[in-house]
């Protein structure tokens, strides 16, 4: 199972021969017989040691966050698939097109579909991305709030000033107020940052463990 999962295996071979025996005896006789030692530190005493020095190793290695660069690249990659995602549903459920944008941009009438794939995936690295990079850290309410507030704020700013994209009348188009169809849209938006760091910390935390 490791081989497929490119891991690090739990148990090996010498793990199981070791597992095999009943019991295992150990005795410094042979030490203390031909060079004299004798342990400074009691067996009970020996263990609690090792234990609590595991304990803090384990805590300050938990503690530590990767790199900023392995961030972004795990962040950027994350986002680029959701906004991929987006842009389906975005095309094909909601009848997204980016008239408004083609005009006043001076490319025409209208903007294929590959460029709204490429403009609605732009959109999720910058700012999905972003809002993720900066909630990392935090609980699944703070990631939540901060990728809605990136969807109804953008949303918004296209429905009371830039119009740049609009929705299909039998879709999200049916809602008459920009109040509305930003919150209803904005909501989803919200999810990005908690998928987005949930991979990225799900990651980190395997590494940790496999090593």
């Amino acid at each position: 199972m490791h081989t497929f999962a490119r891991g690090l295996p739990q148990p090996t071979r010498d793990k199981v021969r070791e597992l095999r025996q009943r019991a295992w005896v150990c005795s410094p006789a042979a030490a203390r017989r031909d060079f004299g030692w004798e342990a400074q530190v009691p067996l009970s005493e020996g263990i609690k040691r090792s234990v609590q020095d595991w304990r803090e190793r384990r805590e300050r290695t938990n503690a530590s966050h990767e790199c900023l660069s392995d961030r972004l690249r795990k962040i950027v990659t994350i986002t680029f698939v959701l906004g991929l995602i987006e842009s389906t549903l975005d095309t094909c459920g909601g009848g997204m097109t980016w008239d408004g944008f083609a005009r006043a941009m001076g490319l025409g009438a209208s903007i294929p579909v590959w460029g709204v794939y490429i403009l609605v995936t732009t959109l999720a690295v910058v700012f999905i991305g972003g809002a993720s990079l900066l909630t990392l850290r935090r609980g699944f309410l703070v990631r939540f709030l901060a990728g809605a507030a990136v969807g109804i704020g953008l949303e918004l700013l296209n429905q009371l000033w830039l119009g740049f994209w609009e929705w299909s009348p039998q879709t999200f188009g049916r809602l008459s107020s920009p109040w509305l169809i930003s919150f209803v849209l904005g909501l989803g938006a919200g999810l990005g940052p908690v998928i987005t760091n949930g991979i990225v910390q799900s990651t980190y935390d395997k590494r940790l463990r496999v090593g």
